[in-house]
């Protein structure tokens, strides 16, 4: 489920990002249950932030920081996608996503 959290993460400086994947029923997921899980970076009008685009989710969080968190485009809203499938008992090979966006803290002097 989609989560918007409204603490502020100081510019260039570090966010772990803990995605949260449910089955139908709905159960939550282990990693090791996840097919080819991925995640991606952007602002929310969708611009691809640090290049990361599909990057492999090797566990079940992500670290962000530095250039990860840096303002662009005076929008100080990042939004982190997660997609993966998963291979249900009834229903085969199914997607499962998620999605966590937060606000950066623009910083005076940050190098």
């Amino acid at each position: 489920m989609p989560t918007v959290s409204q603490v502020l993460t100081p510019e260039r400086s570090s966010r772990i990002v803990f995605p949260i994947f449910t089955d139908e029923t709905p159960a939550v997921l282990t990693f090791g249950q996840l097919i080819t899980p991925t995640w991606s970076l952007t602002t929310r009008s969708g611009r691809i932030i640090n290049g990361r685009e599909d990057e492999v989710l090797t566990a079940l969080y992500v670290i962000l920081t530095d250039d990860d968190l840096v303002m662009i485009d005076d929008d100080p809203w990042r939004v982190v996608t997660f997609e993966a499938f998963y291979n249900s008992v009834t229903y085969g090979n199914l997607r499962v996503n998620d999605q966590y966006e937060f606000p950066i803290a623009p910083l005076t002097k940050v190098s």
